[in-house]
């Protein structure tokens, strides 16, 4: 017997009536909602206090989507989320992620030379203590030119970084397919309003899904080290057994002659011409008016334009917002 006067091993929920555990469930729910928004009116208070208005918008941004969450959508609202938040047994996803490691492996092994195979743990420390300081910047959209200007820092940011984004890719993507969305719809029952909703957010997830399987031509904004691009590519061979590669991938970022020497001149030869027939780096502000000839061919001609964190890691993000939503819907892209 457990000191509770239980026996070992059970669950308190046991003891428990069906409306007493649905109770405890909401309650439980409630809890966590509010230790959110309280997570994010502290961070709200400490940008507030260093004078940090990038990071202060951003958040009151995340706080109104949350509050919208759970005060319009009500219970459609809340079903929607256990919808999207239904962990994938699709095994295409495994596979997709599989490539993923397989490519971040292979490229962690090609940035390193002889010499600095003698000194990996040395160097793993200097890496991630300096990809570290990059990354707080980074949050807070703080980071200067100079910070990429580092090749052991930007090493460091894709080793812990990589992996992990382009895996995020694959799993968002993942979540549009017509067997997940079945598979999740199924696990609970749906009322007449929360039927009307799903009903919408299936016909635009079935169209993008439809245009998921025509992509030629890929536009990754703010690239960094190319995690977003090796995400699309592992998700498209494994979803869409897309075995002769994607036409053309443009890689664009304002430090990207930084990062190709850092670590995109080593992805490419890992991806081309196997995932991508043809993959371009082009230097790229989203913070400028993006008028050159070149980017503007880009953008127009693009079939899906990749972001990880773009917004919230540039310092304006309110006007690279605004050119971004520019070139995109000049566009037409997914």
């Amino acid at each position: 017997m457990s000191s509770a006067g239980q026996p070992a091993g059970m669950s308190s929920n046991a003891l428990l009536t069906p409306s007493e555990r649905e109770k405890k469930r909401r309650l439980k729910a409630e809890l966590k909602f509010q230790r959110r928004v309280k997570k994010l009116e502290t961070r709200i208070k400490h940008a507030i206090s260093r004078s940090d208005p990038v990071v202060e918008q951003s958040t009151r941004e995340e706080l109104a989507a949350l509050l919208l969450t759970k005060k319009g959508g009500g219970a459609a609202g809340d079903h929607l989320q256990r919808i999207i938040n239904c962990p994938s047994k699709d095994p295409r996803g495994k596979a997709a992620l599989n490539i993923v490691l397989d490519i971040h492996r292979r490229l962690l092994a090609s940035t390193m030379d002889a010499d600095e195979k003698e000194k990996v743990r040395d160097n793993k420390i200097q890496q991630t203590k300096k990809a570290r300081h990059l990354l707080r910047n980074m949050t807070k959209g703080t980071q200067s030119k100079s910070m990429f200007q580092d090749v052991t820092t930007l090493r460091g940011y894709a080793r812990q970084k990589f992996h992990g984004r382009a895996s995020l890719i694959v799993e968002s993507f993942g979540k549009l397919s017509p067997e997940y969305l079945k598979e999740a719809a199924s696990m609970s029952s749906m009322d007449d309003g929360q039927q009307r909703q799903w009903t919408q957010q299936m016909e635009i997830m079935n169209m993008c899904w439809e245009k998921l399987g025509r992509i030629e031509k890929v536009c990754s904004l703010g690239c960094g080290p190319g995690n977003d691009a090796v995400g699309l590519t592992a998700f498209l061979r494994s979803y869409f057994d897309c075995k002769e590669g994607i036409n053309e991938m443009s890689l664009l970022d304002y430090a990207i002659d930084e990062w190709k020497s850092a670590v995109l001149d080593d992805l490419v030869p890992l991806l081309v011409p196997e995932s991508a027939k043809k993959m371009t780096c082009q230097h790229c502000d989203i913070t400028g008016h993006l008028s050159d000839e070149c980017i503007v061919q880009i953008a127009k001609e693009a079939d899906i334009f990749l972001t990880s964190y773009l917004l919230t890691e540039t310092r304006d993000h309110s006007l690279a917002a605004a050119s971004v939503d520019t070139h995109v819907n000049r566009r037409g892209g997914v």
